[in-house]
């Protein structure tokens, strides 16, 4: 800790220093002090992903799971191809509903209607417009098409890496 309080006086404007001090809090279990040097770094510059997903981190570290959804949500804007922070997101997401997921039911593809019905579902992922359906039932689908979804959502699973912060 000395260490961090003597680069912060050496370099009080240095983004790196306040999050990794921030960091190294939270890692202590310092969760008020964590956020303070969080935020202190976000003043500094506010569109580094990562120093707003560890304010998030630190805040539903606290329970604060709203608040923290919000700083999430600011996170996944300035990247929305970082994947620990969409974990992080449907996380806290999960934490405050009780909901585990977050499907988009829509299979928006280019001048097609929305997906309405199963069987409409089942045409596109027949079709391969979409790459998989996971449903708590494929045996409720007769037939044939209980088979394709299966296959395809074993043929399509690629389980998402999480690192913590």
């Amino acid at each position: 800790m000395k260490a961090f309080q003597a680069a912060i006086l050496l370099a009080p404007d240095n983004l790196a220093v306040h999050f990794q001090f921030g960091f190294a809090l939270r890692r202590m279990g310092r969760l008020d002090d964590a956020e303070d040097a969080a935020v202190h770094a976000l003043a500094l510059n506010s569109q580094p992903a990562p120093a707003v997903a560890l304010v998030a981190s630190i805040v539903r570290d606290k329970g604060e799971v709203e608040r923290a959804e919000q700083y999430f949500r600011r996170a996944i804007g300035i990247d929305p191809t970082d994947r620990d922070i969409a974990y992080d997101i449907l996380s806290a997401y999960a934490a405050r509903s009780g909901i585990p997921v977050l499907i988009n039911t829509s299979f928006n593809v280019h001048e097609e209607p929305i997906i309405n019905t199963p069987g409409e579902c089942l045409t596109a992922l027949r079709e391969g417009r979409i790459d998989y359906v996971a449903t708590a039932r494929p045996e409720s689908t007769p037939g044939r098409d209980a088979e394709i979804l299966v296959r395809r959502s074993r043929q399509y699973h690629a389980p998402c890496s999480r690192t913590k912060i």
